[in-house]
């Protein structure tokens, strides 16, 4: 089975709604996809440029916007926004 990592930046409230809904629905979007998910809630007052690989590497990153998704890519020091042209 494949997995997949993703850190949403935020400061979670386990009785806020739509933080329980946002993990609910990446889960479910797993599930879909016959794939695991590890979720990971960062918060805001702490610095996000970094990212942990499967392979134990990690790499920081800086300058991430906010409001966008990014993608990292193993052994690469540049993040890419993958809905963007």
């Amino acid at each position: 089975m494949t997995s997949v990592a993703i850190g949403v930046i935020g400061d979670f409230d386990s009785n806020f709604a739509l933080h329980q809904l946002t993990s609910a629905s990446l889960k479910n979007a797993a599930s879909a996809l016959r794939t695991s998910v590890e979720i990971e809630w960062l918060p805001t007052e702490n610095s996000h440029d970094y990212s942990r690989f499967s392979a134990g590497l990690v790499q920081r990153f800086t300058d991430l916007p906010i409001n966008d998704t990014v993608l990292f890519t193993e052994g690469k020091s540049e993040w890419q926004r993958p809905y963007r042209q």
